[in-house]
């Protein structure tokens, strides 16, 4: 085991640098803060709630015939969808994070039923869109994201 200077990380097992909080390194005579992205995680800073209605395979009439749920978002934390309320007649939505397999005959993707009316928590960056089967329906849905790192 070596033995480092004064603020440097610490050899953990097998050879590692473990960082600590208060670990600081001279690069070329310049301070420089070591900070563990590994075992940080930060909250995210925004959010938005929306509540999307979804049209009717067969009847949304504007390009991409189906609803947009969520946009692309780099720094997308995580999306969470409130339950789905279904219109008269609606038997299921429909979503997928590709418009093109809903604007086919029979839409694909991950199917919302009676049965299981909120889907998992959304961490892709990808878009997400919807279609509903046999009426209207509606979901809420809550999109986080990660604000940037200024430095310290």
């Amino acid at each position: 085991m070596t033995t480092l200077p004064e603020g440097f990380p610490e050899e953990g097992p097998q050879g590692y640098l473990t960082p600590r909080e208060d670990a600081w390194q001279e690069i070329t005579g310049i301070p420089v803060r070591i900070v563990s992205t590994e075992t940080e995680r930060d909250s995210p800073e925004f959010g938005s709630w929306m509540t999307f209605t979804i049209g009717q395979a067969g009847l949304v009439s504007a390009s991409p015939y189906c609803t947009q749920l969520l946009q692309r978002r780099y720094r997308r934390y995580k999306a969470k969808f409130g339950p789905c309320v279904f219109g008269t007649g609606t038997t299921s939505v429909v979503v997928n994070s590709k418009p093109d397999p809903l604007t086919i005959p029979v839409p694909q993707g991950w199917i919302i039923s009676a049965t299981n009316l909120v889907l998992p928590d959304y961490d892709a960056e990808q878009p997400l869109y919807a279609i509903a089967i046999g009426g209207i329906a509606t979901i809420p849905v809550l999109d986080e994201s990660y604000g940037y790192k200024r430095s310290e």
